[in-house]
């Protein structure tokens, strides 16, 4: 009897070390919370459940995959919850380290976060992908340090992430702020040269040549900046952040049919539109938006009236009165033949934008009914608009040139006038420009900034 009591005892320690074995070395018992909540996103859905699936079946990094399908749609704590307990499985994943630190820091627990970005920043890893994610990681922590007000010690880690084109841009402002534009000019020059149509650089080193005195520079860098349209992403949550969220749900449906029609990819493109089948019920998120608006994208591309109408009339009917609409339904009227409708819709247009090619269309309604003039005027006036086009993307050069074919095809375009000398004072062409300034004051005496920009010319 004894002996057989043993023998139980014996069979009950096992079994007690063997559940215990089997608990700590069994990663699906860990259930991450998910977020109770409509996503409004079949395709989402079905994804998030699929991960949430294969983190139950022993996937490998499938919690690593499940916190990127949470963060993607902001939620952040949730997939916290994941990121960390895919550490506990590979601790030395330097990508989901960065993903933590940013779950924590977007959390509001910047402290915390710090220490995370830190132990990311120490790396030195060989795969460039990880070296931004280094750099940014260096970046938060000086994000965080002007968060908690500590502006000389996020100076000095800014100056120590050079690399990385925000983290110059931050120790630039700070320094111009701190009366220390002097250190600030070359920072600023070195990165011009590398991100010339730069917004924000252009406008730091016009505060930093006010700051030294330098008014004539700095007005001509107020000038550049005009003509700039790149700005620097100094938030690199958009960075960060869109790659993510492009990668799942409709969002990534929409990515997959943009890359078609980069690639010229029109029949692949409209296949893809059309089985998404995306329509006006509710509910209507920001997505299934973009998904209708590329559906009228393609539909024009394709020249089809009737897809056209379809996803104009469902636009309509979220309130959704767009110039992109009418333009549709001005584009639908045309394939028809019904160019008078068409050009009806198309000098609506006119009241609400401009653009090249909406003075082109309506150059070609103008041409077919024999009105020579009209549709000499809607060229000039589609020239300009191509003017301004390379006017901010800072080549005034080929800007001048569109400008100059507007007044020869129609003298009476004040604008025309205009802009052409404003490029020609751009390009120290003072005679010219004076020309054309007086021109433009001839069609239009009372003009403000044509009689301000006369008399900023120098002496001829």
């Amino acid at each position: 009897m004894i002996f057989v009591l043993r023998i139980l005892i014996v069979l009950l320690v096992a079994e007690v070390v063997a559940c215990g074995y089997w608990i700590s070395s069994t990663p699906t018992l860990f259930r991450p919370p998910l977020p109770q909540a409509d996503f409004q996103d079949p395709i989402y859905t079905r994804e998030l459940n699929k991960a949430v699936e294969e983190t139950r079946l022993h996937e490998p990094n499938s919690f690593a995959k499940l916190g990127d399908i949470l963060i993607s749609r902001g939620y952040y704590a949730y997939a916290e919850h994941c990121y960390a307990h895919h550490l506990t499985l590979n601790p030395e994943d330097l990508r989901v380290r960065f993903m933590l630190a940013y779950c924590l820091d977007r959390t509001g627990r910047v402290n915390d976060s710090d220490a995370y970005y830190l132990d990311v920043a120490k790396e030195n890893p060989q795969e460039e992908d990880l070296k931004k994610l280094v750099s940014l990681a260096r970046y938060s922590i000086g994000r965080n340090a002007l968060r908690n007000e500590k502006q000389a010690d996020a100076l000095v880690i800014f100056q120590n992430t050079f690399e990385f084109s925000p983290a110059v841009v931050q120790c630039a402002k700070l320094l111009i702020r701190s009366d220390r534009a002097q250190e600030a000019m070359p920072l600023l020059d070195q990165l011009i040269v590398e991100i010339p149509n730069s917004l924000v650089l252009r406008f730091w080193k016009a505060r930093a040549l006010e700051q030294l005195g330098q008014s004539k520079e700095a007005l001509e860098s107020f000038h550049e900046m005009e003509r700039c349209a790149y700005l620097l992403p100094t938030d690199f949550r958009v960075s960060v952040m869109t790659p993510i969220y492009n990668s799942y749900g409709l969002a990534a449906q929409i990515q997959q049919i943009q890359a078609a029609l980069g690639q010229e990819d029109l029949r692949s493109a409209h296949d893809q539109i059309t089985r998404l089948n995306i329509t006006a019920e509710p509910p209507v998120t920001q997505d299934r938006l973009s998904a209708l608006r590329l559906h009228g994208d393609i539909a024009l591309r394709i020249q089809s009236p009737t897809e056209l109408l379809k996803v104009s009339q469902q636009l309509r009917s979220l309130d959704e009165d767009s110039t992109e609409v009418l333009n549709w339904e001005a584009s639908a009227a045309y394939i028809q033949g019904n160019q008078n409708g068409a050009r009806q819709l198309w000098e609506k247009l006119t009241l609400m934008e401009s653009s090249e090619q909406l003075f082109r269309n309506l150059q070609t309604c103008l041409i077919a009914a024999g009105e020579s003039e009209q549709a000499d005027h809607m060229l000039a006036l589609g020239l300009v608009e191509a003017g301004k086009r390379n006017f901010r993307l800072n080549q005034p050069e080929e800007a001048a040139n569109f400008f100059q074919q507007a007044v020869e095809v129609d003298k009476s375009l004040e604008d025309a006038w205009f802009n052409l000398g404003l490029m020609q004072h751009y390009l120290n062409l003072p005679e010219a420009a004076a020309h054309s300034y007086q021109k433009a004051l001839e069609l239009n005496p009372n003009d403000g900034r044509t009689q301000r920009n006369l008399q900023l010319l120098p002496p001829i």
